[in-house]
C-alpha cells in the first residue's frame, strides 16, 4: 500500500536537473522563429493565412495583430471575407523580406 502512495506522490517531489528547466519564452521564441521563416512559410502556407499566424510571423501577439487590422495598420494586405479576416501570404512574405509595410487602403 505504501508503494502506491509513494508512486503517486513521487512526481510532485521529483527533482529535475537544472538543464531540464528551460524558459518557456525562449523556447516559444526559438520555435516561432523557425516555424515562421520565409522559406518555411513559402513551403507550407496557403495563399492566405490567419491573423494569428501572420502576427506570430511578425513577432507580435494575436491581440496586437487584430488591433492593427482594426486600425488599418497591419503591415501587409488583409482581406475581409464575410465576418472573417485573412492575411495575403504573398504580401506577408514581401514585407518580411523587404521590411517595407504594405498597408491596406483605408475605406469609408
Amino acid at each position: 500500500m505504501s508503494a502506491q502512495i509513494d508512486r503517486f506522490t513521487a512526481p510532485e517531489s521529483r527533482h529535475y536537473p537544472r538543464s531540464h528547466h528551460v524558459s518557456p519564452a525562449s523556447t516559444d521564441a526559438q520555435a516561432g522563429h523557425a516555424a515562421c521563416s520565409p522559406v518555411r512559410i513559402r513551403a507550407t502556407w496557403s495563399g492566405t493565412s490567419s491573423v494569428a499566424d501572420a502576427s506570430e510571423a511578425f513577432g507580435f501577439s494575436r491581440a496586437k495583430g487584430y488591433d492593427l487590422v482594426r486600425r488599418g495598420q497591419f503591415p501587409c494586405r488583409v482581406l475581409q471575407i464575410g465576418r472573417g479576416t485573412r492575411v495575403v501570404t504573398a504580401s506577408l512574405l514581401r514585407v518580411l523580406e523587404s521590411g517595407d509595410p504594405e498597408y491596406n487602403p483605408v475605406t469609408g
